[in-house]
């Protein structure tokens, strides 16, 4: 660790006055104490040399365990004027799930001033009132849960592209008036999966996804991607019920789709063929592999230009 102190220290030299990039990554850590949090000597040394310079930042990648996470974004924000993308990973998640910290998410005003990108795979924890993020055009949140994304969601007027992954809800419950208006928003990726990385569940049931997209209204949307393996525990006990999350999200929003996904084994053909049939000028379409299915969407987009049919959902 002493050599990255070292070679951090001549970077800062070589690169003055130019904004850099820096990627901190400890997948395992010791395990800290309560009262050691926030002592700068007790992370890694290369740290000082970060919060010394933190003006200097215009990327920051902080890959760390769940505890350091909270102090490292903690500190990366004290003087981090020029930042403007973030990337938070909790390299815990993988032995512990993830863990309910408040730090991470703590937002400067500063500092979402100027961010224009980010992504956060942690548990996100919210306030109900943040620093508004006035450039930020990309988001991707992970492993937090529905509610406090959507907090989030009410501060980012200008947002472009949204991706929403959750793992293995077994609540949903969200207290929202009013749809959340992003004006701007085009492409938005939705999935609730297990953990595995083919997204395999020990859950029968869960929490129904499409229930966050009864929160929004997306006037501009143009391309929604939607990847499913945890069926909501409605349509378990009544495996008939229409899935109309999307078709209603469409309607409420006046929008037109020029791209739909839907990996979804749990969506009736009826309910698909729905969104379809209100989209006329999609130019992409990705379906689970149904004969009938396939054929109908053909029909009724003569001009579509590709069409994904995924193999091996059950249907």
């Amino acid at each position: 660790m002493d050599s990255q102190v070292v070679a951090l220290t001549v970077w800062m030299k070589r690169a003055t006055p130019l904004l850099l990039s820096v990627h901190l990554r400890y997948p395992t850590l010791p395990v800290l104490c309560i009262s050691e949090f926030f002592q700068l000597k007790k992370l890694p040394a290369v740290f000082n040399g970060i919060v010394k310079h933190a003006g200097r930042w215009r990327d920051a990648k902080l890959s760390l365990p769940a505890i350091y996470l909270a102090v490292a974004w903690s500190l990366t924000q004290q003087n981090a004027s020029h930042l403007e993308t973030v990337d938070i990973n909790d390299t815990s998640i993988t032995m512990l799930g993830p863990v309910d910290l408040a730090g991470p998410m703590i937002l400067r005003a500063d500092t979402a001033d100027t961010l224009s990108e980010l992504s956060v795979r942690a548990s996100l924890s919210c306030a109900a009132k943040v620093a508004p993020f006035v450039r930020l055009r990309t988001l991707s949140l992970e492993h937090s849960l529905p509610e406090n994304c959507l907090i989030l969601l009410k501060f980012c007027p200008v947002l472009e592209d949204l991706t929403l992954h959750f793992h293995d809800i077994h609540n949903i419950t969200l207290t929202f008036d009013h749809p959340i208006l992003l004006s701007r928003l085009r492409n938005f990726h939705l999935s609730h999966t297990g953990n595995s990385a083919d997204g395999n569940s020990s859950l029968s049931a869960g929490s129904e996804v499409g229930l966050v997209l009864d929160s929004l209204e997306l006037p501009n949307l143009k391309g929604f991607y939607l990847w499913t393996t945890i069926v909501g525990l409605d349509r378990y006990s009544d495996p008939e019920l229409p899935w109309d999350y999307l078709f209603r999200l469409i309607i409420r929003s006046n929008c037109s789709l020029n791209e739909l996904e839907l990996r979804a084994a749990y969506m009736e053909n009826s309910s698909i063929m729905k969104c379809v049939e209100i989209s006329p000028y999609l130019k992409y379409v990705g379906i689970p592999w149904d004969e009938e299915l396939e054929d109908e969407v053909r029909q009724s987009l003569p001009s579509l230009q590709s069409l994904r049919m995924f193999e091996g959902l059950a249907r």
